[in-house]
């Protein structure tokens, strides 16, 4: 009997010591690479892919993304190494992450399927923000140091972008902030109709978005017991 153990032992340790060899060859299936022993899976990479917004069907983002992923292994392993897990900073950003991609996630789920807005809300938008659209322009410019500054009035408040566009060549425009601008050149910036319908759709699509996020959180915030300390 004590014999038979002594050989089922044997035959085990046989078999783990030949599987220390199984992964020869290069990962197959799900495991798209593996680093010091450990798996990176086709789920991984994946996710990388949906957080950077890049496609799976494009090789070369794919490959971009592995590499991400394998960077990523390596520096975490150092880190490990390093002990720098074992830090309370680490493990508040740690808390802090997971919270973040859970609200995420649960706003995620709750959002109505985006729909795309119709033709007259995407047209209002385009007439609503000329600066933005149609009349976009760059200013080369100059604030009260000397230190260039080149603005695009798609990115600046329309009321500013408004005063610049109206602004003559060598005079000076206050900023918002209250900084003086003097502007030496401007010029347009075509755009496409289409690229115009897509921008002012997407950003329809995320006031909608964030419309449907704010009436949530309402909901949760008169639901719960929140008690703040007094400073």
């Amino acid at each position: 009997m004590m014999g038979d153990v002594r050989i089922r032992f044997a035959i085990v340790l046989a078999v783990i010591a030949a599987c220390g060899g199984c992964r020869a060859g290069p990962p197959e299936g799900q495991v798209m690479a593996v680093v010091n022993g450990e798996e990176v899976t086709r789920r991984e990479v994946t996710e990388e892919l949906r957080a950077t917004g890049g496609a799976f069907t494009d090789a070369a983002a794919q490959q971009a993304a592995l590499d991400r992923v394998i960077e990523r292994k390596l520096l975490v392993e150092a880190a490990r190494e390093a002990r720098i897990d074992r830090l309370a900073s680490y493990q508040i950003a740690i808390m802090r992450n997971d919270e973040l991609a859970l609200a995420q996630r649960y706003l995620e789920g709750l959002q109505p399927a985006a729909a795309r807005p119709d033709a007259a809300a995407i047209e209002a938008r385009i007439n609503a923000l000329p600066y933005r659209y149609a009349n976009r322009f760059a200013v080369a410019a100059a604030d009260g140091a000397g230190n260039a500054v080149v603005l695009d009035s798609a990115s600046i408040e329309p009321e500013f972008a408004q005063r610049l566009a109206a602004a003559a060549i060598d005079s000076w425009v206050e900023r918002p902030d209250g900084a003086r601008l003097r502007v030496f050149q401007r010029w347009p910036i075509r755009i496409s109709r289409q690229a115009m319908e897509a921008d002012a759709a997407a950003a329809l699509m995320r006031e909608r978005r964030n419309a449907v996020s704010a009436m949530i959180l309402d909901r949760l915030r008169k639901a719960a017991r929140i008690e703040r300390q007094v400073p």
